[in-house]
């Protein structure tokens, strides 16, 4: 067999919709959908029209990374300026007061 020919007693997958070859499942009903009913809405068994969902773990990943950014910014944010609001306004009129006194001095 040439390299990436198919078997003709191969088992392939075909879509439920348009009977192209499946690449995912809809998460919502479980029929086996291919790359272009992917983006449009269907009836399955027992379901109404809904869009479908296929789960991907590349969202996954992208949303722990964006989550564990956001907990970086928070604890640098608390490392800097303290917990309480008190030692943010203190911190914040530190900041204010080293940022005119560079002001004034770079004038000169």
């Amino acid at each position: 067999q040439p390299d990436g020919a198919v078997r003709p007693d191969a088992l392939v997958l075909t879509c439920e919709i348009c009977r192209r070859i499946a690449c995912a499942k809809c998460g919502v009903c479980q029929i086996n959908i291919c790359a272009f009913c992917k983006f449009k809405p269907h009836s399955g068994p027992g379901f109404s029209y809904h869009w479908p969902f296929v789960q991907s773990s590349k969202f996954s990943v992208k949303i722990a990374k964006m989550q564990k950014e956001r907990e970086d910014k928070h604890r640098q944010r608390i490392l800097w300026y303290g917990e309480d609001d008190e030692a943010r306004a203190q911190a914040r009129a530190e900041f204010l007061r080293v940022a005119q006194a560079a002001r004034e001095t770079s004038g000169d």
